[in-house]
């Protein structure tokens, strides 16, 4: 059973989008289940960089849209991006100089950040780009 599986409470009305945050979920999930059968350590780092890979792909085409269409929130939604980006690349950089760090602390960080990010932030967008006729 996963930590948390997507459902449309988090359906920002944007189909692709919502197609890559359910990937996003997928990789948080694959992550949780290694952590549940005890291999986490060893495939952390695949998972983490899988997900660094997939979500910096994601976010250059959400700002990609946003830039195109006049979003007012673009400054802001880039600045969460990288902020993520930053804090999931020293979570690597410390789990791969230390792989005593519990995977847990990741898990439970990426997930608070998804669930915040896209029932607040992304919602926002999701409702401009429908007043524009982009589902």
């Amino acid at each position: 059973m996963p930590v948390k599986e997507w459902d449309t409470s988090f359906s920002v009305g944007v189909n692709r989008f919502d197609n890559q945050h359910m990937r996003i979920f997928e990789l948080l999930n694959q992550l949780h289940a290694a952590m549940k059968v005890g291999v986490a350590t060893t495939v952390l780092n695949e998972i983490l960089q899988s997900l660094l890979s997939y979500t910096e792909t994601h976010f250059a085409e959400e700002e990609s849209l946003m830039l195109a269409n006049g979003y007012p929130g673009t400054d802001k939604q880039k600045l969460e991006h990288k902020v993520l980006l930053d804090k999931v690349l020293l979570l690597q950089q410390q789990y791969l100089s230390n792989r005593d760090l519990v995977s847990i602390t990741i898990l439970k960080f990426l997930y608070d950040w998804l669930v915040n990010h896209i029932k607040i932030e992304d919602k926002l967008y999701g409702q401009y780009f429908n007043a524009k006729g982009i589902y």
